[in-house]
């Protein structure tokens, strides 16, 4: 692996969420930037990769990643272009999306800069179908990265044909299944993992979640703790812990305790995550 390129892509949507209480106040957020901030804040190196407006919402985006650490070398500015925005309605700790316009996010870049760090580092990379997933998929076809992919609620939309393709080219996927029962989650998992991903697990919010990951069928409910405030970017935090812990080999924490611990911080607080500033004089490593 080399140094100068990261270990951890994300390469799909963003998106600023605003609270319709609280309109004012804007958040970062979208399934694959908070899985890069999740890396990001854990430590780990990453980079996001995706597309943002020469607007406002877009200047507030390129200044969340900065914080967090992220140089935004992978990021495409659009002229013209409209940053994604979600207003979210909240009820209790459940976030519920009115209205969502993902703008230009849902078409990240694929340049070659880009597709030569993810073969220099054989990376692991995670998309999203609200991010062009399979059009990435192909583009990363043989460059030897560990393919991550959330289709949330979206599986069942997506035309056969280029689901089957899609589902063939991961090695892990992660979707959300809702109150399901246990036979259906169960059922719906077996037949993704038989396509070929080796890590499919279903999220069911304070369920739990249900799936496979490697050999190992799995299911664990939520550990135990404080009320949750805001459950919004719990999924992919978990995403996030997750694959830090399958990448970093025999001695890393059990994948699954480690995704559900990331999912309760993220619930501990409104917005998918805490934007922290980790060094004020914008220095990175790379």
């Amino acid at each position: 692996m080399t140094a100068a390129f990261p270990r951890f892509f994300g390469i799909g949507d963003n998106c600023v969420d605003r609270y319709r209480d609280a309109p004012e106040r804007p958040y970062p957020g979208g399934n694959v930037l908070n899985v890069v901030a999740n890396w990001l804040m854990h430590g780990l190196r990453a980079r996001y990769a995706g597309s943002v407006g020469d607007d406002a919402d877009g200047a507030f985006i390129r200044a969340a990643l900065r914080t967090l650490g992220d140089d935004g070398r992978y990021l495409r500015v659009v002229p013209g272009g409209v940053t994604g925005v979600s207003v979210i309605v909240m009820h209790g700790a459940e976030p519920e999306f009115v209205q969502e316009a993902y703008g230009v996010s849902g078409a990240p870049p694929l340049d070659e800069g880009l597709l030569a760090a993810v073969r220099e580092t054989r990376a692991c990379v995670h998309l999203s179908t609200n991010g062009q997933a399979l059009s990435v998929a192909r583009a990363l076809r043989g460059a030897g990265a560990f393919l991550s992919c959330d289709f949330g609620y979206h599986l069942p939309e997506m035309d056969a044909a280029a689901r089957e393709e899609l589902l063939a080219a991961l090695d892990a996927v992660f979707l959300s299944t809702g109150a399901a029962s246990d036979r259906v989650v169960d059922k719906l998992v077996d037949g993704i993992r038989e396509v070929g991903p080796a890590v499919v697990l279903a999220g069911r919010g304070a369920g739990g979640v249900r799936g496979w990951i490697k050999n190992t069928r799995v299911a664990r409910r939520p550990p135990a703790g404080p009320a949750p405030v805001d459950t919004l970017g719990a999924g992919d935090a978990l995403i996030a812990g997750v694959l830090a812990a399958l990448a970093a080999g025999p001695e890393a924490p059990d994948p699954l305790e480690q995704g559900l611990s990331w999912a309760a911080t993220a619930c501990s607080h409104r917005g998918a995550f805490r934007v922290v500033d980790r060094d004020p004089c914008g220095r990175d490593d790379g």
